[in-house]
C-alpha cells in the first residue's frame, strides 16, 4: 500500500469577490494536486470581510451617495453571484468555519499554507489574527506561501508574536522579504513567484472563452472612478482605433468606444486579458497574467508610490520589465513597443522552479537551499 499522500490546508482570501484573489486560490491548490497532495481551500469566512464584500450598510450617507449606491446594488449581486459560481466550480473547499471554530481545522491537516495574497496586511483582515495562524496549534505546520503584506507594516506585539510562530516563510515581495526578517530577527525568508505564475500559460488558456469582440484593449483598474488611467486607455484608443473593454463595478456614464463588463465572472477575467490586443493595468494580478499570455501591456504606478514600493513594481523589477511603466508624457510612449520577454521569461523560469522547490521543502521535508 502506498504512503497517504499529504494533506494541506490553503488560507487565503478566497472569499474576496476579487479577480486575482480566487484565481491564485485555484493556482496553488492546482500546482499541489498535480505533485500529488491533497489540497483543500480552509473556507474560512472572517466576519469582517463577509461584511466587506456582502454587508452594504446605507447608514450615515447623504442623498446623492444613497442613489449612488442603491443604483450599483444590481451590479453588486450578480458580481457576488458570479463569484460563488466560480468558487464552487473551480476551488476545492472544506467546510464552513468561522472564527469560533476554526480552531477545529487543526486535526484536518498534516500542513497550513497561508497565501497568498495580503493575508498578512493586518488592516485588510479588519487585523483578524487566524489570517497569522493563531488557531493553529502545531507551530510545525504553520508555512507561508508568497504571503504579502501589500504596503502594511506594523510593529504592534500581537502582530510580532504571531509571525515569529510560522515555521517555513515565503512572500511575495522583496520589500516584505525585508520588513519579515527586520521585524523577526529572522534571515531564511524566501523569496518566491505569486502562484498564478506555477501553472502553465497552456492550462491558463484550457479555461479562457471566446470573447466576440475581437480586436480591443482591456482597461482594468484598482484606483476606482477617478483615475487618469482612463485618459491613458482613450489616448491608445485614438492611436490604434480599438474600443477599450473596461471591467466595472459602478454604473457610470461612458464614451461611445467602451465596452463595460460589470458582472463577469474570474475565467471572464482571464478571457479579455488573453484575447487583447494591448492590456492596461495598475493592478499585480492583471500584469501577471499579462505576462504569462504574453500580451502586449503596460502599467500605470500611483504617481505617489516609487516603482520599487509597490506590488506591481517589484514583479516589473523582478523580471526586469520596468519599461512597461507608462510615463507622464504620453507624446514620448511608443505604444507597439513589445515587452522584452526573452530575458523576462528566462528569468521567470528561474524564479518559478525556485517557487516549486521550496514547496517541496514543506511538503517532503526537504531542506531550504
Amino acid at each position: 500500500m502506498g504512503k497517504k499522500a499529504n494533506k494541506v490546508g490553503i488560507l487565503t482570501f478566497h472569499r474576496a469577490n476579487n479577480y486575482g484573489a480566487v484565481l491564485q486560490a485555484y493556482a496553488l491548490q492546482t500546482y499541489l494536486e498535480t505533485i500529488g497532495v491533497n489540497a483543500e481551500i480552509v473556507d474560512y469566512r472572517s466576519a469582517y470581510l463577509e461584511k466587506a464584500y456582502r454587508g452594504h450598510s446605507l447608514a450615515n450617507k447623504d442623498i446623492k451617495k444613497l442613489l449612488r449606491d442603491l443604483s450599483d446594488w444590481p451590479i453588486r449581486y450578480l458580481k457576488n453571484k458570479a463569484f460563488e459560481k466560480y468558487r464552487k466550480q473551480y476551488l476545492n473547499l472544506s467546510k464552513t468555519y468561522l472564527e469560533n471554530n476554526v480552531i477545529e481545522s487543526n486535526n484536518m491537516y498534516d500542513y497550513f499554507l497561508f497565501g497568498s495574497d495580503q493575508i498578512w496586511n493586518y488592516n485588510l483582515s479588519g487585523k483578524d489574527s487566524n489570517y497569522l495562524g493563531a488557531f493553529v496549534s502545531d507551530k510545525k505546520k504553520l508555512n507561508s506561501y508568497a504571503a504579502s503584506f501589500g504596503t502594511y507594516r506594523t510593529r504592534e506585539k500581537e502582530y510580532l508574536e504571531m509571525l515569529k510562530r510560522f515555521n517555513k516563510v515565503s512572500v511575495r515581495e522583496e520589500s516584505g522579504r525585508k520588513f519579515f526578517n527586520e521585524i523577526t530577527n529572522r534571515t531564511d525568508t524566501k523569496l518566491v513567484m505569486d502562484p498564478v505564475f506555477l501553472i502553465n500559460e497552456n492550462k491558463w488558456k484550457s479555461l479562457v472563452n471566446e470573447k466576440k469582440v475581437k480586436r480591443y484593449i482591456f482597461l482594468y483598474t484598482l484606483q476606482g472612478e477617478k483615475t487618469k488611467m482612463k485618459e491613458v486607455a482613450q489616448y491608445l484608443a485614438d492611436r490604434t482605433g480599438l474600443k477599450i473593454v473596461e471591467m466595472q463595478a459602478w454604473l457610470r456614464p461612458k464614451p461611445k468606444n467602451f465596452i463595460p463588463r460589470y458582472c463577469d465572472t474570474p475565467i471572464d477575467f482571464l478571457s479579455w486579458i488573453s484575447g487583447a490586443d494591448y492590456v492596461i493595468t495598475d493592478s499585480f494580478h492583471c500584469t501577471a497574467f499579462s505576462i504569462i499570455f504574453k500580451k502586449k501591456f503596460w502599467v500605470k504606478i500611483a504617481e505617489c508610490s516609487e516603482i520599487s514600493d509597490s506590488r506591481v513594481g517589484n514583479l516589473l523589477h523582478l523580471l526586469h520589465l520596468e519599461e512597461r511603466v507608462i510615463g507622464k508624457n504620453l507624446e514620448k510612449w511608443d505604444i507597439d513597443a513589445m515587452p522584452k520577454y526573452e530575458e523576462a521569461l528566462d528569468k521567470l523560469k528561474e524564479e518559478i522552479n525556485f517557487s516549486k522547490e521550496f514547496v517541496n521543502t514543506i511538503i517532503k521535508g526537504e531542506k531550504i537551499k
